[in-house]
């Protein structure tokens, strides 16, 4: 169920280790053997947190957003075992002579890599609608630089921009990433080094299982009816702008959050077009404040409100998620909003990491 929501900038108050989705290689690509914990991703590839892993081991598309502000990474590794890191030295060094043949090249030497030169990153922060049941990949194990040396097989008649551009393809990673020098006396000789801390080298992977069960019967069919300022009762009412409607929770299996957030309704009017719109407003219940922030959900063009709208994800236990949706009836007549329904539903999920 998309959203199609955009940011209303309405409230009222009392690391450079991922980049853009830029050159990702297109074709999926083939993960191998465990490193204990984590897994061999083979070849490596750059930018993969959060991309599918089909059954077959193959890592494929975006299917959780990792854009730099939902993930978190850790400069040094100390928590890794010897052997994790004695397998991870090994696959990156593994790297590097296939890489080597791939371009007619021997590979000569490599930088020895210590701990502190590793980082783990990992998505701390999901924000879309939860890919129910299938896995994709949580954490990567990165060098935040490696150092090699390599001798071309091709003599030094092969320009040096050209073995840049064919080891960059080969990682799928920016040219940019790579840099390349060589001693004028051996221009067969090749120092190369690659400054790029998002290539993953090994994964774990998680995946998102349904955690619904109730006593009464599972919460994903269960419901809150928002209701009008005027009478809490009353779910069919009206808004004006600036007017809101009651504030509603969702319910919630187990120990629910010190925090747990409510949700209103309220009717705004764009300052410069006039025209009255319809906003989901958020605040966090036992802050101790009355701050909350409002985002404009989209009508369909004509006024009309008439379809479920994904409107928060948060975690709010060990490793429990909710998923928040409105459901809604409503439409514009005469700078009101009519609502003739309006429900919260709330299902929620836990995350099960390989």
């Amino acid at each position: 169920m998309k959203s199609n929501r955009k940011i209303y900038a309405y409230a009222i108050s009392l690391p450079s280790i991922l980049v853009a989705l830029t050159g990702c290689p297109s074709n999926p690509t083939s993960t191998g053997g465990e490193v204990y914990n984590w897994k061999t991703m083979n070849p490596p590839r750059e930018n993969a947190l959060g991309k599918e892993i089909y059954r077959d081991g193959v890592v494929g598309e975006q299917i959780i957003s990792a854009e730099p502000a939902n993930i978190e990474r850790s400069g040094s590794i100390s928590s890794l075992s010897k052997e994790d890191y004695r397998q991870a030295s090994a696959q990156l060094e593994a790297t590097i002579v296939k890489l080597s043949a791939d371009i007619n090249a021997s590979h000569v030497k490599s930088e020895k890599i210590t701990a502190n030169d590793w980082q783990i990153t990992q998505i701390k922060k999901f924000i879309n609608e939860l890919p129910v049941d299938r896995a994709f990949v949580y954490q990567c194990l990165s060098a935040k630089e490696n150092k090699f040396e390599l001798e071309s097989k091709a003599g030094g008649g092969v320009s040096l921009d050209a073995t840049k551009t064919e080891i960059a393809k080969n990682l799928g990673i920016e040219a940019a990433k790579v840099e390349i020098k060589s001693n004028p006396d051996k221009p067969d000789k090749l120092e190369v080094t690659i400054s790029n801390p998002n290539i993953c080298i090994s994964y774990k992977s998680a995946r998102f299982i349904d955690d619904n069960d109730y006593i009464t019967g599972s919460l994903s069919d269960k419901h809150v009816d928002i209701t009008g300022d005027d009478n809490k009762y009353s779910t069919t009412f009206t808004l004006e702008p600036g007017q809101k409607s009651n504030w509603r929770t969702p319910q919630f299996i187990g120990r629910e959050p010190a925090h747990k957030p409510l949700y209103r309704l309220m009717a705004v009017k764009n300052e410069t077009s006039l025209k009255t719109s319809l906003a989901v407003c958020r605040q966090d219940k036992g802050t101790g404040g009355n701050g909350y922030t409002c985002t404009e959900i989209e009508d369909d063009g004509y006024g009309n409100w008439d379809r479920p709208y994904h409107i928060d994800t948060f975690s709010y236990g060990e490793k429990k998620y909710k998923v928040v949706y409105l459901n809604i009836k409503a439409k514009l007549k005469d700078g009101k909003v009519l609502v003739k329904s309006a429900q919260l539903q709330y299902p929620q999920y836990l995350l099960v990491i390989k």
